[in-house]
C-alpha cells in the first residue's frame, strides 16, 4: 500500500495545490457535478480522495464514505479524511452548516419561504389543498405536508 501512495503521489503531485490557509491538497484537474476531484485509477474513474484514502490507510469498507474534516470536496490529503457511515456523514454536514434539506435549501425546492407563508395563510382559510396546488404550481400533497407541517418545518406557524 505504501509504494502505491508513493506511486500516486509522485504522479499526481502537479496536479494538486496546497491551499496556504486551509493546507488542504486542492485537485486540480477533472471535477466532478460535486465538486470533487477525479482520477483514472486502475483503468477506472474514480472520487480522487477516496483513492487518496485507499492508497494511504487501506480498503474502504462497504457501506462507509470518505468524509472531509475540512468540508472541502477537493481535497485529498490524507490527513483531512475520514471514515463514516452516511448517517454521520450526513450529521456531519447539518452541524457544520452546509446542508439543509428542508425549504430553499433543497437545490429542487418550487417553493420559498416567502410563498410557503402565504400557503399557510390560505391554509388558515380552510381552502380546498388542489386550490392551493393550482395557484402555485405544486401537487396538492405538496400543500397537505405543508399544511401537516411534515415539511418547511422551519417556518413558523401560528
Amino acid at each position: 500500500m505504501k509504494s502505491e501512495w508513493k506511486k500516486f503521489k509522485k504522479r499526481h503531485k502537479r496536479n494538486w495545490k496546497v491551499n496556504p490557509i486551509t493546507g488542504c491538497w486542492e485537485w486540480q484537474l477533472w471535477l466532478t457535478r460535486g465538486n470533487y476531484g477525479q482520477v483514472t485509477w486502475n483503468n477506472k474513474p474514480k472520487r480522487a480522495h477516496r483513492v487518496t484514502y485507499e492508497l494511504k490507510y487501506g480498503p474502504i469498507p462497504e457501506g462507509l464514505f470518505v468524509c472531509h474534516k475540512c468540508d472541502n470536496p477537493r481535497c485529498i490529503r490524507p490527513k483531512h479524511l475520514f471514515l463514516g457511515t452516511p448517517r454521520e456523514n450526513t450529521h456531519d454536514s447539518m452541524q457544520k452548516g452546509r446542508r439543509r434539506y428542508g425549504g430553499s435549501g433543497n437545490p429542487k425546492a418550487k417553493l420559498t419561504d416567502e410563498l410557503v407563508l402565504s400557503i399557510l395563510s390560505w391554509c388558515k382559510y380552510e381552502v380546498d389543498n388542489k386550490l392551493i396546488a393550482t395557484r402555485y404550481k405544486v401537487h396538492p400533497t405538496t400543500i397537505r405536508l405543508i399544511r401537516k407541517g411534515h415539511t418547511w418545518k422551519h417556518i413558523p406557524r401560528d
